[in-house]
């Protein structure tokens, strides 16, 4: 008969077997609830990492994927949308501003952000003296660099380059190796086609962050845009040639290898080149276009005429393409065509002028809105509608009762939009 000395040896000698059990069983439990929270933390030290190196779209994947599992978390959702308005997906900034606001209220912290927001977006209207009021009364950092690159975003989107430029002299007085200060500089040297700064101000951004794509390809377009005179290929090919070892789908990175092949007197390669483009995406305008040009270089007029006209079908306002189309009928003898192509180009020329006079007058009027409704006016004839018709809205948002506005929104809409 067993005694309940035994029973006491046999239940000690359980607990001994089965603790250890217990506490890997414990550690495993505790493992699975806390799993989800250890992503989360990952993802969001990663998306600050990433929002700090003006990283965007990478730092965006990041924050939404601690919101899969945090949706209430009022933090991550300040910096998601943040990175969604430096990235330019202002609705799905807004989206998550909204979020934040119904949990925090209009504090200052978000009525900041809301201001952000809007001026990156272009709609400088009620931020711009807010945002300069708080540049004005605080410290360059923490705030300053947000600011700067806000409003400087927004002077891009509303042609004011001289409002961009002062505002990037400023920032790079503070901060002079700031990659998104260079980066944004090189952007408002490339719009009023200064190609050498940009050029210089791409190389150093480069320098600063080797994995800023977007920087590498813009180089590259500035390095084989055709008003610089001389374009660079040798400097270009490497660049493109890394590029495409990191996406060797990109269309764009494809053709301008093909330019590439093209100025080092490989033609054969770059029509290569554009063909397996064109194969795969035969509505694209540039690569089309210089399938044209290698065409004509070849002698093949008609031919090249084939590939210039679906070129225009995509790139209507290309004055590139528009050039080349008059070399082919010129070649084939059809000059009435040439002549009235070349009364086309004349008008092209007009307009894309008339652009340039009036971006030089946009920072004396930057809220004018006759200077607005004209620039739509031209968009539209340049075959950019809706382009175009954002710039008459934004014409008719400055003022509800401007005529010109109102008369061309009706024209291109069809139908009275009343204010």
């Amino acid at each position: 008969m067993r005694t309940w000395y035994d029973l006491l040896q046999q239940e000690k000698s359980w607990i001994r077997y089965c603790w250890p059990l217990s506490l890997l069983i414990l550690a495993v439990v505790s493992i699975l609830i806390a799993a989800p929270y250890l992503k989360v933390w990952h993802h969001f030290q990663a998306g600050q990492a990433a929002l700090e190196r003006y990283h965007a779209e990478e730092a965006l994947v990041h924050f939404n994927a601690c919101l899969q599992v945090c949706p209430e978390d009022c933090r991550v959702r300040l910096l998601a949308s943040r990175a969604a308005w430096r990235a330019g997906h202002f609705e799905e900034a807004s989206r998550h501003l909204e979020s934040c606001q119904n949990h925090l209220g209009l504090c200052e912290e978000i009525l900041l952000e809301w201001a952000l927001q809007r001026a990156a977006a272009g709609d400088l209207t009620p931020a711009e003296k807010y945002l300069q009021a708080r540049l004005k009364r605080q410290d360059f950092l923490p705030q300053g660099p947000l600011i700067c690159e806000a409003l400087v975003l927004g002077y891009l989107h509303t042609y004011r380059f001289r409002d961009a430029r002062n505002c990037l002299n400023y920032w790079l007085e503070q901060q002079p190796d700031n990659v998104q200060a260079l980066f944004l500089r090189a952007a408002v040297y490339l719009a009023r086609k200064q190609l050498q700064k940009a050029a210089d101000d791409y190389r150093r951004v480069l320098q600063l962050d080797p994995q800023r794509r977007e920087a590498r390809m813009a180089l590259i377009s500035c390095l084989l845009d055709v008003e610089v005179e001389v374009r660079a290929y040798s400097e270009a090919l490497p660049l493109l040639q890394e590029m495409l070892h990191q996406q060797p789908d990109d269309a764009n990175a494809q053709v301008m290898l093909a330019l590439c092949r093209e100025g080092l007197a490989q033609p054969q390669e770059a029509a290569a080149i554009l063909d397996r483009v064109l194969q795969e995406h035969p509505d694209h305008g540039l690569a089309l276009r210089e399938r044209g040009q290698l065409a004509l270089q070849e002698g093949q007029a008609t031919e090249a005429e084939h590939w210039i006209r679906q070129s225009l079908a995509v790139m209507p306002q290309d004055l590139v393409a528009h050039n080349c189309l008059l070399r082919c009928l010129q070649q084939q003898g059809k000059t009435t065509e040439a002549q009235l192509q070349r009364e086309r180009i004349e008008q092209l020329q007009k307009w894309y002028k008339r652009l340039r006079e009036i971006t030089e007058q946009i920072s004396q009027r930057p809220y004018d809105p006759a200077l607005y409704c004209e620039i739509g006016i031209l968009n539209v004839r340049l075959g950019r509608p809706d382009l175009g018709y954002r710039w008459l809205l934004y014409a008719r948002s400055l003022d509800a009762n401007y005529q010109p506005a109102q008369a061309a929104l009706a024209e291109y809409f069809g139908a009275e939009l009343q204010p």
